[in-house]
């Protein structure tokens, strides 16, 4: 066992990193399953999984959206709370700049 533990946002788990599970993200894969678990509020369970997020390190979540994608929690938290533009807000914003700069 690892004295690193893994806790994901607003779950109610916290469960040490195997030394394995460190290994195969370093080594083989970008993602490992750690399980079904069950975020308060919820009516049933959602795989999640370790990652490694360029800003925060290894982080834990599940898979969103149609595309599937994992998303930092933290770094999502953090966007929302500071209110920083998504990447599709982003990009509409400067199309609105451009267009402004046409007039």
């Amino acid at each position: 066992m690892s004295d690193l533990h893994i806790r994901a946002f607003e779950l109610e788990f916290d469960r040490p990193i195997t030394r394995r599970e460190r290994w195969m993200i370093k080594n083989i894969v970008n993602k490992v399953y750690l399980g079904e678990y069950e975020r308060p509020g919820w009516t049933g369970k959602l795989g999640f999984y370790l990652f490694k997020c360029k800003k925060h390190g290894l982080v834990a979540d599940y898979k969103h959206g149609v595309s599937q994608r994992l998303a930092c929690p933290i770094c999502t938290t953090t966007r929302l709370q500071d209110k920083e533009p998504t990447p599709e807000e982003e990009h509409e914003n400067i199309l609105k700049t451009l267009r402004k700069m046409e007039d």
